[in-house]
């Protein structure tokens, strides 16, 4: 604002905008002239998909006025498709893409940077670009029992799109959580996992689950997704020690687990061998330890003791498992010649037979 050619200071100039706001908010405001005469705005664009042109006009009083315009160049932001349904398995996706950049001409804007978030879930790439090209978007479903939603959001300064993903909750559980059993090589015990859909409760197709065990052995191993339960069988291994293992089940981002507790059996003859004269009279006594190694009878549980060979062993046939050491007599026979006989423990489920070698030795008795 110049009189005379002289800059005039303190004076207020008025301005107005047909498009775009002024730092100070709405489409007029003023602002003072300095030493020189000049007055200072600064105009911000709207978010526009399209191009637009804004008329600024500044006027003082009724006296004076003037006008220029201003460009804003359209961008277009868009995210599609606007809604997905995906399963919450931990790993399933869903692509999106990306429109970021100058609505006319469709070129890049330089230096220019989205943020994309998800409220669930994860997404990639989190800062993108402004490109000439699509922009490719990866949306990953979180692991969810329960169907849920989340919300895929890409700003840029004033823009916001969004995409609405739809999360079907997988059930995935393994029961009983704990269980007992005889860690005898052939003992089972019974699991149940769902996997399948939350709501609904159908299969869901194509999957496969993968169950193991860090000890003993599983089936099924591979379990197709099914509308009703699945059975699985955990079988123990033989072991003489107290122990546990782990049955896990896994799919995608589940993991289910059922701890199982192994009681460990003795199950041991001793000696191993012995020597004694066959003289019809001379023993060897011989200790069965058939047991939980924890101490205790191992209900219902037998074995049958059988001699090969000469003499005679007490007792023989079927012996029942003890908490007690069980003392097993043989008893050699009456012989002049050396020989042996071999005592013979069945095998007990997954545990070996035991065997334990005599050898006696021949008696002469000569008569002079």
């Amino acid at each position: 604002l110049t009189k005379g050619g002289i800059g005039q200071s303190g004076q207020t100039i008025n301005f107005t905008t047909t498009a775009g706001t002024f730092t100070a908010g709405g489409t007029s405001t003023a602002a003072s002239t300095d030493g020189n005469g000049d007055a200072y705005v600064d105009l911000r664009s709207s978010a526009s998909s399209t191009d637009v042109t804004a008329t600024v006009d500044a006027s003082f009083l009724s006296s004076a006025s003037a006008s220029t315009t201003v460009s804003f160049r359209g961008i277009t932001l868009t995210l599609t498709p606007a809604s997905a349904t995906v399963d919450a398995d931990g790993q399933s996706t869903v692509g999106l893409t990306l429109t970021f950049r100058y609505t006319t001409g469709g070129g890049a804007i330089s230096g220019a940077t989205a943020t994309v978030s998800a409220t669930s879930g994860s997404v990639a790439p989190t800062s993108p670009a402004s490109s000439a090209s699509t922009i490719a978007v990866t949306y990953t479903a979180p692991a969810l029992s329960a169907d849920s939603s989340a919300t895929v959001t890409a700003t840029y300064r004033g823009f916001t799109v969004s995409s609405t993903i739809t999360l079907r909750g997988i059930t995935f559980t393994l029961s009983p959580a704990t269980a007992t059993v005889d860690a005898d090589g052939q003992s089972t015990v019974g699991l149940t996992l769902t996997f399948r859909y939350t709501t609904g409760g159908g299969a869901i197709s194509g999957a496969t689950a993968t169950v193991s065990a860090t000890s003993g052995s599983v089936s099924p191993t591979s379990p197709a997704s099914s509308a009703s339960p699945i059975a699985v069988t955990y079988t123990a291994p033989a072991s003489s020690s107290d122990g546990s293992a782990t049955t896990t089940a896994t799919y995608r981002g589940f993991t289910a687990t059922s701890t199982i507790t192994l009681r460990g059996i003795t199950f041991t003859l001793t000696p191993a061998s012995a020597t004694v004269d066959a003289d019809g009279q001379s023993q060897v006594s011989l200790t069965l330890r058939f047991r939980y190694t924890s101490g205790g009878v191992i209900t219902g549980a037998s074995t049958t003791v059988s001699l090969s060979g000469s003499g005679t062993l007490s007792p023989s046939g079927s012996v029942a498992s003890s908490a007690s050491d069980i003392t097993l007599t043989y008893t050699a026979p009456l012989s002049e010649s050396d020989g042996s006989a071999t005592i013979t423990v069945a095998a007990y489920k997954g545990f070996s037979a035991l065997a334990s070698t005599i050898s006696f030795r021949g008696v002469v008795l000569n008569v002079s």
